[in-house]
């Protein structure tokens, strides 16, 4: 329906068209390039991949890709133009721990003192986080609706980091990104690509497949244990 309405606001059909395919809002959307265009632009079409990450640095797309290839997420392959300096870590907390997270928080704004940060939880997870970071870090906290962005510290949903990027993420139980729904595997593949310096991963269920090169962080906060099952 959306393509036939662009088709109708543009009769000649001329369009660039950009877009990820692994970060597509529905499970039942398009797989392929063909499928959404080949309809509305049968045989005029001509697909170019862009492989050079200018944003994210090498060691956090490689846990997003290494996700994307594990579980058949249809991605390009892509080089960043800076390895990064700090690798992507992961530690371990008791299920429904909201100190474990709100310790890692409090050690990535202590490492380096200024930039913006985003704890990026299931929905399931965001109800017990609001509190907790409110206390811990009293207005420098928002969310989609209330300061986003502006904010020091960001607590969002999965889809709702679409597009952004911060300096630092943390992401809070990937399986229950995973389980929510149809495309929780996009939801964790963006959820993974959203850092410009920093990546770390709290969890107390296993990790899905393709994040066993995640190392345990070597600075575990108070409350929180280091280490991957």
């Amino acid at each position: 329906m959306m393509w036939r309405l662009l088709a109708r606001r543009a009769p000649a059909r001329s369009w660039t068209v950009v877009g990820d395919l692994a970060q597509r809002g529905s499970a039942a959307g398009a797989a392929s390039w063909g499928e959404a265009l080949e309809q509305q632009a049968a045989g005029r079409w001509r697909e170019r991949r862009l492989t050079v990450a200018y944003r994210t640095p090498a060691r956090v797309m490689a846990v997003a890709d290494g996700v994307a290839r594990a579980n058949g997420l249809p991605v390009t392959p892509v080089e960043s133009v800076r390895e990064g300096d700090h690798a992507p870590g992961v530690r371990r907390r008791e299920r429904g721990d909201v100190r474990a997270v709100v310790d890692a928080v409090r050690d990535l704004l202590d490492a380096d003192g200024d930039g913006t940060l985003a704890v990026v939880a299931p929905a399931s997870e965001v109800a017990a986080l609001r509190p907790a970071l409110d206390a811990a870090l009293p207005g420098q906290v928002g969310d989609a609706r209330v300061s986003a962005l502006r904010a020091r510290v960001s607590l969002l949903e999965p889809e709702q980091v679409k597009g952004l990027e911060f300096d630092d993420v943390v992401v809070v139980e990937p399986a229950a990104v995973v389980a929510a729904s149809g495309r929780g595997l996009s939801d964790l593949y963006v959820a993974l690509s959203r850092p410009t310096r920093r990546l770390l991963v709290v969890h107390a269920e296993p990790l899905p497949a393709g994040m066993e090169s995640l190392q345990p962080d070597p600075r575990p906060g108070q409350g929180a244990t280091a280490g991957v099952p």
